[in-house]
C-alpha cells in the first residue's frame, strides 16, 4: 500500500492538518524543526505527494503544459527556450508539461486532451507557425490562462524584438567603420509558408536603422523563400553588388557561410540566430535570440494569469550581440 499522509501524520505524533500543509508546501507558519521532521519522515516513509488529491483540494495542478505549435519538420523548440520554461517552473514549485498541438491538416479528434480536460494549470503555447483558428477559439473559449511565445499579438505574448535587432547589429558595424552595410534574407514575406512575421520586421528593423543614421539600405533578397542551394546565387548578387557593401547582415547561418566562400574579399558579417555562429573555424559576430529569457519571462506571466491577473502587454525582449572571435 502507497504510504499516506496519515501514515506520516502518526510516525511524527502530530496533526493530518500540520502533515499536509507542511508537504503542501504551506508549512511557513511552524517552526523549522517541526517542518523538518516532518520533511525527513515522509522521505523516510517513501512518502510522495498525490497529485490529483492536491489538485481536488487546492484548484491548482501545480503543473503548466508546453504545446508546441510547430510543424515536425521544423519544430523550432530551442533547448534554450525549454531550459528557462523549467528551470523557473521548477522554483515556482510547478511540473511541466508536454503536447504538440495539430496543424490545420489534423482532425478535430487528433487535438491534446489539455484543451479539453482540466489536467494543468496553464499553457505556454509555441506558436511558431499558424494555429488552425478552431484550436485557438478553444483556448480562449474555455478561458485557460495561455501565454503565446513567438506570437505578435499584442496581449498575454512573449517573443523576441526582431525589429530591434538589427538596430543593433548595424549600430555595431557602424562603431567598427563600416557605413556600406548590407541585408541578406532568403525568406522575404511575412505570412504563409513562406515565413514567419519576424522575417518582415528584421527588415523594416534593418531599413529604419539604416535611415536614421542617413545610411543607404542595401536589401539582397528574393521574393518568398530561397531554398539553401540558392544562397550562392544570392551571395553572387552581394559581391557583385555596385555600392560594394564592406558589411552585411544575415538572419541565416547557411546563407552566412555562402557568403564566406564566395566573396572575395569576404564583408564582415553579423548573424541573427538562437546560437552562436561558426564558419569555417571563424566565430562570426552573432546577434542572439534570448531563448532563455523568453522562456523565463513566459512563465512569469502565466503564473500571475494563473493566479487571477488580468491580460497583460506582450513582453518583448531584446536580442544579445557576441562579438566575433578567432
Amino acid at each position: 500500500m502507497p504510504v499516506s499522509a496519515k501514515d506520516v501524520a502518526a510516525a511524527c505524533s502530530i496533526s493530518l492538518t500540520t502533515v499536509n500543509e507542511i508537504l503542501g508546501g504551506r508549512g511557513e507558519r511552524y517552526r523549522a524543526t517541526t517542518r523538518e521532521l516532518v520533511r525527513a519522515t515522509a522521505e523516510r516513509l517513501g512518502y510522495r505527494r498525490h497529485g490529483m488529491a492536491m489538485a481536488v483540494r487546492t484548484g491548482r495542478f501545480r503543473a503548466v503544459a508546453l504545446v508546441n505549435a510547430s510543424d515536425e519538420t521544423d519544430p523550432q523548440l530551442r533547448p534554450d527556450l525549454v531550459w528557462g520554461i523549467a528551470d523557473r517552473l521548477a522554483q515556482a514549485g510547478h511540473l511541466l508539461q508536454f503536447a504538440r498541438l495539430p496543424d490545420a491538416a489534423l482532425a478535430e479528434a487528433d487535438a491534446p486532451r489539455l484543451l479539453d480536460e482540466w489536467c494543468s494549470d496553464g499553457l505556454l503555447i509555441n506558436a511558431h507557425h499558424p494555429i488552425a483558428e478552431r484550436f485557438v477559439e478553444r483556448i480562449r473559449g474555455h478561458r485557460i490562462p495561455a501565454i503565446w511565445l513567438n506570437s505578435d499579438d499584442a496581449q498575454d505574448a512573449v517573443r523576441p524584438d526582431d525589429a530591434g535587432a538589427p538596430e543593433i547589429a548595424v549600430a555595431h558595424l557602424q562603431a567598427r567603420g563600416h557605413t556600406r552595410i548590407a541585408w541578406l534574407d532568403p525568406v522575404r514575406g511575412s505570412r504563409g509558408p513562406a515565413g514567419h512575421h519576424s522575417h518582415e520586421q528584421r527588415r523594416a528593423g534593418y531599413r529604419q536603422a539604416m535611415r536614421q543614421r542617413r545610411l543607404t539600405p542595401c536589401l539582397i533578397e528574393e521574393a518568398g523563400a530561397v531554398p539553401e542551394a540558392g544562397h550562392p546565387a544570392l551571395a553572387r548578387r552581394l559581391d557583385a553588388h555596385p555600392l560594394r557593401p564592406t558589411a552585411c547582415i544575415t538572419p541565416d547561418r547557411n546563407l552566412a557561410a555562402s557568403i564566406l566562400h564566395v566573396c572575395h574579399p569576404a564583408p564582415e558579417i553579423v548573424v541573427l540566430d538562437d546560437a552562436p555562429v561558426t564558419v569555417l573555424g571563424r566565430r562570426l559576430t552573432t546577434c542572439l535570440v534570448p531563448q532563455r529569457r523568453m522562456g523565463t519571462t513566459a512563465v512569469e506571466l502565466l503564473l500571475a494569469r494563473i493566479a487571477g491577473a488580468p491580460p497583460g502587454p506582450a513582453a518583448i525582449i531584446p536580442f544579445t550581440l557576441h562579438p566575433e572571435s578567432a
